[in-house]
């Protein structure tokens, strides 16, 4: 996603991404806070902001207590605060942690940051 200053003077903004696990097998909390960034941008600057996002971080305790990345459905949102976000992406997990890379999910998110279109928060 790119973050703009479109004022007259320096500013700063703080870019959050956020997730939700759709189909957890045990209680999850509804979005998790998994990255952010902050920028400082001079008046008209332009930054590009990306996420690794690795899959440790979408993991959890099941109720065998084993740290699992279950197969399902993920939402992940970004914007200034979980009800700012201004865009989303869904993802499915196969389940395949620890042997899947966040370098797998790297093109995803970037692709998704660039094409999608805005989405307003419903939170």
């Amino acid at each position: 996603m790119t973050v703009a200053n479109t004022g007259d003077r320096e500013g700063e903004e703080v870019v959050q991404l956020y997730v939700s696990d759709l189909v957890a097998s045990v209680a999850r909390p509804e979005t998790c806070l998994i990255g952010f960034t902050r920028l400082s941008l001079a008046p008209g600057e332009a930054v590009r902001v990306t996420f690794d996002v690795h899959p440790s971080r979408l993991a959890f305790y099941d109720e065998a207590m084993r740290f699992v990345l279950e197969p399902g459905l993920f939402r992940f949102a970004v914007g200034a605060s979980c009800l700012t976000s201004a865009s989303r992406l869904w993802l499915r997990s196969r389940g395949r942690w620890p042997r899947t890379r966040s370098a797998q999910l790297r093109p995803l998110l970037h692709k998704w940051a660039g094409s999608l279109p805005v989405e307003p928060c419903t939170a």
